[in-house]
């Protein structure tokens, strides 16, 4: 749609009018309350969704790399937590949620960052992946079959030497270095921050439903609620 960016603009100014117009006495902290939700949950969904299709215009790798991140936190929480939970580490995690445990938190962290490492190497083969969508056609090497030529039109999928071999580990291991990408190294810390940032959503979800004492968000999904229940880390 042409300039659909004034149109949305202008739909969101027109209904925001409306709605301080109408205000009625007696109704205010109601009113305000309704009003603070919608734009919350506005702020939620279509302003991330914005990102998120940016995101996939950019390369559908930068896409599903992250939302595969937190998929991979939230089950291995979960395992590692049924495995070990409160078997190494006694002490109360988080009270908001006393199904979680430390053993869950950090297993979850470790095969978090371990998976931010891997899942570069899994996917920079699949050239759908990593070519920008907009211009799918003109990349070089975008359709190669040759991983290698591809790679060589994407500088963050370039295999390069990293000097991290500690001197101890040199002679056990016969060398001082190892190949990786360079988005492989950026994510550790794409890792780190999916695991210490993304289950504080999971919490807060808990703790809205917890305030209206609810179970679930929806019932769409049985068993499992809504999108909302699933999607909770991910969006929150």
């Amino acid at each position: 749609i042409d300039n659909h960016e004034v149109i949305t603009l202008l739909s969101y100014s027109a209904v925001f009018i409306l709605t301080v117009l109408s205000f009625k006495k007696h109704y205010y902290k109601y009113q305000m309350g309704q009003l603070s939700w919608t734009m919350v949950t506005v702020w939620i969904c279509v302003g991330q969704l914005h990102a998120v299709v940016t995101n996939i215009f950019t390369g559908l790798f930068w896409f599903v790399y992250p939302v595969s991140l937190v998929v991979v936190n939230d089950c291995m929480a979960y395992f590692c937590g049924q495995a070990f939970g409160r078997k190494l580490i006694k002490r109360e995690f988080l009270r908001l949620s006393p199904n979680k445990t430390w053993e869950g938190f950090i297993g979850g962290g470790l095969f978090t960052v371990f998976w931010a490492v891997l899942a570069p190497r899994l996917m920079w083969r699949y050239p759908g992946l990593i070519c920008q969508l907009f211009d799918f056609d003109n990349i070089p090497h975008c359709h190669a079959e040759d991983a290698f030529d591809f790679s060589s039109g994407f500088p963050l999928f370039r295999p390069k030497e990293y000097q991290v071999v500690p001197e101890v580990l040199q002679p056990l291991l016969g060398r001082a270095s190892v190949e990786l990408f360079p988005i492989q190294v950026h994510g550790i810390g794409f890792g780190v921050f999916a695991s210490l940032v993304a289950p504080f959503g999971g919490y807060l979800a808990s703790a809205i439903k917890r305030a209206y004492k609810v179970k679930d968000f929806e019932q769409t999904i049985p068993g499992h609620g809504g999108v909302m229940d699933r999607m909770d880390c991910q969006l929150l």
